[in-house]
C-alpha cells in the first residue's frame, strides 16, 4: 500500500498496524473515533475492526513524502474474494494513547492523485508439469519434446502369396 505522508510530529518509527474494517457502510467523510457514519458510534471507539486477515505490522513515517507498507495481499484477496472488492482499512497506533505531541497526518483525499492506493504485483503461476511420451515429467519453462520416431531404410513386408500355376 503507498500512502502520502504529509506531516511528522514528534519521534518516528512508533508501532503501528493495519487492520480491516468489518462495517460494509462505514462513511471515511464523516467518520471519526467514536462514529463510523454521521448519526452510528463504532460498537467500540476506535473502529469495528475483523480478521481474518491479520493485522499488517508497520512502522511510523519519519519524514514526509511516500510511504510504502507492504503485505497487503491478503487484504487484496479477502476483498476480492468476499468483500465486494472492497478494501476497508483502519490505520492505527500500537499504542492509541500516545504523547500529545505525536502524530502522522496522511493524504486521505480520494480526488488527489497522491489517495491512499494499492500497487498490484502479478506473478505468473508456474504451468503444472505434463509427462511427455517418454514418460518424463516436463515443467511450462521447457519445450515439451515428442519421443523420436523410429526410422528404417526399408519396410519389411512379408512376402505376396504365391500366384497358382496355372498351365
Amino acid at each position: 500500500m503507498l500512502l502520502d505522508t504529509i506531516t511528522v510530529a514528534g519521534p518516528a518509527g512508533w508501532s503501528a498496524t493495519i487492520e480491516r474494517i468489518w462495517r460494509a457502510d462505514w462513511d471515511y467523510t464523516t467518520a471519526d473515533w467514536t462514529r463510523f457514519k454521521a448519526g452510528s458510534n463504532w460498537t467500540a471507539a476506535g473502529g469495528d475492526v475483523a480478521t481474518p486477515p491479520a493485522a499488517v505490522a508497520f512502522a511510523s513515517p519519519s519524514v514526509a513524502g511516500e510511504q510504502i507498507i507492504a503485505g497487503m495481499a491478503a487484504y487484496v484477496t479477502d476483498a476480492i474474494a468476499n468483500r465486494g472488492g472492497r478494501v476497508l482499512l483502519r490505520l492505527k497506533a500500537v499504542d492509541e494513547a500516545p504523547a500529545q505531541s505525536q502524530w502522522v497526518a496522511y493524504q486521505a483525499n480520494l480526488e488527489s492523485a497522491t489517495r491512499p492506493r494499492l500497487r498490484v504485483t502479478y506473478v505468473a503461476a508456474e504451468p503444472s508439469p505434463i509427462a511427455g511420451a517418454d514418460g518424463v515429467a516436463r515443467s511450462g519453462e521447457h519445450e515439451a519434446r515428442a519421443a523420436p520416431i523410429a526410422h528404417h531404410s526399408a519396410v519389411e513386408r512379408p512376402d505376396p502369396p504365391a500366384s497358382p500355376d496355372h498351365r
